[in-house]
C-alpha cells in the first residue's frame, strides 16, 4: 500500500484468476455510516471482509469488477452502523 498523502492510501495486486476484472477499493473514515447511504439507495454488498478492526464491503458489478468499501470501524464487536448489513455471500451485482 502507497500513501498519497495524508488521507489517501492505493494499492495494486497481480491476480491472474481476475484478468480483465478490475478490484477496485475506496478507504473512508467512517465505512459502515457509506455504506448504510449506498443501502439507502438498493445496493448492498455481496460481502463483508473484516479484519479485527477493519472492514471491506465488497460489492461487483455486471462485469464482475470488485468494488469495495473499506476503512476501520468504531467498534468492530457490535455490528454495522447499518444495522441490516451482514456478511453475505451471493451474486448480488451493482446495476445502473
Amino acid at each position: 500500500m502507497w500513501r498519497l498523502a495524508d488521507d489517501c492510501h492505493v494499492y495494486i495486486i497481480k491476480d491472474l484468476d481476475r484478468a480483465g476484472g478490475a478490484v477496485i477499493m475506496i478507504w473512508f473514515d467512517d465505512p459502515t455510516s457509506e455504506v448504510a447511504r449506498i443501502a439507502a439507495r438498493g445496493l448492498e454488498p455481496v460481502d463483508v471482509e473484516k479484519h479485527d478492526g477493519v472492514w471491506k464491503y465488497v460489492f461487483h458489478d455486471a462485469d464482475g469488477n470488485e468494488i469495495g468499501i473499506g476503512g476501520e470501524v468504531a467498534s468492530p464487536h457490535l455490528g454495522t452502523a447499518a444495522g441490516s448489513l451482514r456478511s453475505v455471500s451471493g451474486d448480488a451485482r451493482i446495476r445502473p
